[in-house]
């Protein structure tokens, strides 16, 4: 997913959901009013005073690779930011319902936090909690209701089933003229009567509802007659048809917060698709991002342990050239050491050529000695050119090693050169690395 980041069909998707969204916003204001809760991708703003079509315009397709992807990525906090203000109408929404038919059930704590309306988790489970509520609400109403009716039911067919009973056995066993006080049947039924009016007037004033018969029974207090039990008759009537009619209407009510709660049912199904979707998104890209760490971890690596190897290989020729280097040190040292002792041989070897000299002259005469003494001058003379080819050789040696010294001493320099561009070109690296 990681190569849809800043596409021209992803960028013009989401201007049109966003544009969607807000006239689902407009709607949800209209039926609620302003609603006061702070931005989520603005938190400084109020989430209604923040101009969309500002926004579109500013985060659209360019030619800027760049500029699209945050234009993408923007857009997605845009939506996330207008799905969270829906939420919030749409818990108001419901609020303000509950209130105006179910006074009663509304919680006076059921308040959203200006502080907890950024976090998304939050807003969710709070609107989440509204619907259980409502539903459970609904569920009572709707339970109370069959309960009520079938109770209605039951009443209703029991008091016209003792009303005929009693009616007839008192045509059967008493007259004007014979009756000397209640019989036990009309106790009986006088006392169902009084029950059943109980229970219609405590169901009225649960409903909060007015109740003829509760006015009547104040009235009332002797044995009744056949006009007070018609009277009591007409009462009753009226007051259960007060509560079918509330019944009716709160059946219908009930139907109605159904069918908003399916709507808003689906609409949260909606909108945890899309929070799936953008989730499914977020982490492809953060697997992309991870997948490329860890190809620029193990490039830096790689360069990591080249130069390390390197300055190793470096290091153990710099340390081999400095061991020849030594050696070469010395071998030169005894060299000058055994020219020096050449010197004073050739020295004294000069001087006994002189002394020679001195001899020979003074000893001219003497042929033998002059034999001698030439004898002895050509071997000096011969030792001495011995000596002479020795010493040029010496010297010739001399210069090839200080010559390949040098060139030892150029190549270590070379190689410093080299560590020094190998180490400015790995902090060149890390540097890099650091930036990315």
């Amino acid at each position: 997913m990681a190569h849809l980041l800043g596409s021209k069909a992803c960028i013009d998707s989401l201007r049109v959901d966003i544009d969607d969204l807000q006239n689902v916003i407009q709607d949800i204001i209209g039926k609620t009013g302003s609603i006061k809760c702070h931005s989520w991708k603005f938190p400084d703003k109020i989430a209604t005073d923040i101009d969309i079509n500002e926004l579109l315009q500013r985060y659209q397709y360019g030619k800027n690779e760049v500029d699209n992807q945050v234009s993408h990525i923007v857009l997605f906090e845009i939506i996330i930011d207008r799905l969270l203000l829906i939420i919030h109408g749409s818990w108001r929404y419901l609020h303000e319902m509950q209130t105006n038919i179910l006074p009663n059930t509304v919680d006076s704590s059921s308040t959203i936090n200006q502080k907890s309306s950024l976090s998304v988790g939050l807003v969710i489970k709070k609107y989440w909690n509204k619907l259980l509520q409502l539903s459970t609400v609904l569920q009572q109403h709707e339970n109370e209701r069959k309960r009520l009716n079938q109770n209605e039911t039951k009443t209703t067919a029991t008091t016209l089933s003792r009303s005929k009973t009693t009616l007839n056995i008192e045509k059967r066993c008493q007259t004007n003229e014979t009756s000397i006080g209640p019989c036990q049947s009309c106790l009986k039924f006088q006392q169902c009567l009084r029950d059943q009016s109980d229970s219609l007037i405590n169901l009225c004033h649960t409903y909060n509802l007015p109740s003829s018969l509760a006015q009547y029974r104040c009235t009332i207090t002797d044995l009744f007659s056949l006009d007070t039990i018609n009277h009591w008759s007409d009462c009753q009537t009226k007051d259960i048809d007060r509560l079918s009619k509330h019944l009716e209407h709160l059946n219908n009510t009930l139907n109605k917060t159904k069918s908003d709660l399916q709507l808003n049912e689906n609409r949260c199904k909606k909108q945890d698709e899309t929070n799936h979707r953008l989730q499914q998104l977020i982490n492809d890209d953060k697997q992309s991002k991870k997948i490329l760490q860890d190809l620029h971890d193990r490039k830096i690596n790689d360069f990591k342990k080249q130069y390390e190897q390197q300055e190793y290989n470096l290091n153990e020729q710099i340390k081999l050239l400095t061991n020849q280097k030594i050696k070469i040190e010395q071998q030169l040292k005894e060299v000058n050491d055994l020219c020096i002792v050449r010197g004073e041989q050739i020295e004294k070897l000069e001087s006994s050529k002189n002394e020679l000299k001195t001899l020979i002259q003074d000893r001219f005469k003497s042929d033998d000695v002059i034999k001698t003494l030439e004898q002895d001058r050509i071997r000096l003379q011969t030792e001495l050119d011995l000596v002479k080819r020795d010493l040029e050789e010496r010297n010739r040696e001399l210069q090839k090693e200080r010559t390949r010294i040098e060139n030892m001493i150029r190549q270590e320099q070379n190689y410093q050169s080299k560590q020094k561009a190998l180490s400015t070109s790995y902090e060149e690296l890390t540097q890099e690395c650091e930036l990315l």
